[in-house]
């Protein structure tokens, strides 16, 4: 009979009044709208009682709203949710603000639904449930501590819930009925110290607006607690990381040293023995030819240093990775000294570099220079043939 009275509502004036509606030119075309009229006196919905109701007349009908919604017609959203807060009508329903039934594909009804789940699954998780005249009250207890938890919302609640807040609120029901009792009691924890600040009345309508920031911080938590964490251990298993990584940084410059002091040792015995008065002896070129070959064997070793370096930092960027998706500031805080001892570690073996290669080269130029003021041409192309063959063997080892 329903679809029926919403039939001979849409094809009428309609307007509404407190709590009446009027709908006038009804039509009295059939025998089924006399029966669709009959029906609603039997339900004491007709206001007005100066009508006939015959076929091929007109009607008028003064409809009170409350009666309308005991037989499943409702003129808001509104109105649907304050008389059905936390149970969903059985029998089809009918909303005249969307023009929609309840077997209609509507966003609100949709929200609606996921909305009187998440109640549920509130319900199962609580220890007691009570409801004082429209309201209905959960009690969440956890442990030593405990939560009142008023359940009341309205239809904005319904209108705020979009394809990312459907998800969350989804996964959240589906963890509150679940089996993981582990998973649910730090889930349960969360939803505690998650409104406990929230004045209780909005309490509801807070989780739900904010359901991806519970479900985020509770699943964090329960990531945590798999890895047997609490904020102690992790503080103490990041600082010992970080001093861990940050000395094997150091040991890649530490373990060179005794290396790298031959470089200064190698320029001092080239100058001491380099005969300045015979520049093309035997000595001399031996002497820079030396150095050049010295350079490249440390510039091996060096490339050694920095292959350590690099796997050094593939070693932090795959331990940091292990908690990627939780804000955790502690992970910044250890590993950005982390970070700034890599660079000046990166930045000394670059200096040392230019250094290595600054001697030969340096030493090499001076020499040019010298038989440029000779004007030796067979050291020069000597000179040039030995360039080129340094900058190709720094090109092999890059």
């Amino acid at each position: 009979m329903l679809k029926q009275f919403v039939d001979l509502v849409l094809f009428s004036n309609t307007r509404l009044d407190s709590g009446t509606m009027y709908c006038e030119g009804i039509s009295v075309v059939d025998q089924n709208t006399v029966d669709c009229i009959n029906f609603l006196v039997s339900k004491n919905a007709v206001e007005n009682t100066n009508y006939k109701n015959n076929i091929g007349l007109i009607v008028n009908l003064e409809l009170t709203l409350v009666r309308l919604n005991a037989i499943g017609f409702y003129e808001t959203c509104n109105a649907f949710i304050l008389r059905n807060k936390y149970t969903e009508p059985v029998n089809l329903y009918y909303i005249l603000e969307l023009k929609s039934y309840s077997t209609d594909e509507s966003i609100f009804f949709t929200n609606y639904r996921i909305i009187l789940k998440l109640i549920e699954s509130v319900e199962f998780i609580s220890k007691h449930t009570y409801q004082d005249s429209d309201l209905k009250t959960a009690i969440i207890v956890s442990e030593d501590q405990t939560l009142i938890f008023p359940i009341t919302y309205n239809v904005e609640v319904c209108k705020i819930i979009d394809s990312n807040l459907f998800n969350k609120l989804t996964e959240t029901i589906t963890v509150f009925k679940g089996n993981i009792s582990e998973k649910k009691l730090l889930f349960l924890n969360q939803f505690i110290a998650f409104l406990k600040p929230v004045i209780e009345n909005e309490r509801f309508v807070y989780l739900a607006k904010n359901i991806i920031s519970y479900f985020d911080n509770s699943i964090s938590s329960y990531q945590y607690y798999l890895r047997d964490f609490s904020y102690n251990k992790l503080k103490v298993e990041l600082d010992s990381k970080a001093l861990e990584f940050a000395q094997k940084i150091q040991s890649v410059i530490n373990d060179s040293q005794t290396k790298l002091i031959a470089i200064p040792t190698a320029f001092v015995l080239v100058i001491a023995t380099f005969d300045f008065e015979k520049i093309l002896s035997s000595k001399n070129i031996g002497a820079i030819i030396s150095l050049f070959i010295f350079s490249i064997l440390i510039q091996i070793f060096l490339n050694n240093q920095r292959s350590a370096l690099k796997f050094i930092r593939q070693n932090i960027d795959a331990y940091k990775n292990t908690f990627q998706g939780n804000n955790i500031d502690q992970i910044t805080n250890c590993f950005a000294l982390v970070d700034i001892e890599f660079n000046k570690q990166d930045y000394r073996l670059k200096i040392v570099e230019v250094i290595l290669w600054a001697i030969p080269v340096g030493m090499f130029c001076f020499t040019i220079y010298l038989l440029y003021a000779f004007q030796s041409i067979v050291f020069i192309y000597l000179a040039i043939i030995i360039t080129h063959a340094f900058f190709r063997v720094k090109w092999d080892n890059n």
